[in-house]
């Protein structure tokens, strides 16, 4: 018997089951801490009080690796800023953030870390991406006192 291959309903419907450890239901999403972990996957940086020079193969820019299309729903500075002003980058981050959860929560969805990760890259590997996203959303959450 050979095995089913997975559709993109079925991870959606895996990744319901998977989400987020340890996320109760009354926990709100810490937002600085999901872009603390959305940077450090994207860029392997954590430090975002300075620019982030790094250019992705498909042209995003900056600590959270962002697309130029995404830069422009919120700002009509030159999306080279994306990787050389620290302040406007982090601004339009926790912008897009804010309204990814805002649809999520919108169409009835609870934002987590992991529905948020899917929802910032959407490339093929944005399953795994999203796990590691939100593994590291969570390891950054424990180490909190």
């Amino acid at each position: 018997m050979s095995a089913i291959p997975l559709t993109h309903l079925g991870r959606m419907a895996l990744g319901l089951l998977l989400a987020s450890p340890g996320h109760t239901a009354g926990e709100k999403l810490n937002e600085e801490l999901l872009l603390r972990a959305i940077a450090q996957v994207e860029s392997g940086t954590t430090n975002l009080s300075r620019p982030f020079k790094k250019v992705g193969s498909a042209g995003e820019r900056g600590a959270w690796q962002m697309k130029q299309m995404v830069w422009r729903q919120y700002t009509r500075a030159p999306f080279a800023q994306a990787s050389t002003d620290a302040v406007l980058a982090n601004l339009i981050a926790a912008l897009h953030l804010k309204e990814l959860c805002r649809k999520m929560e919108a169409d009835k969805v609870k934002p987590t870390a992991y529905f948020v990760a899917l929802q910032w890259n959407s490339s093929d590997a944005q399953y795994d991406y999203a796990t590691r996203v939100n593994n590291v959303y969570h390891a950054l959450a424990e180490a909190i006192p």
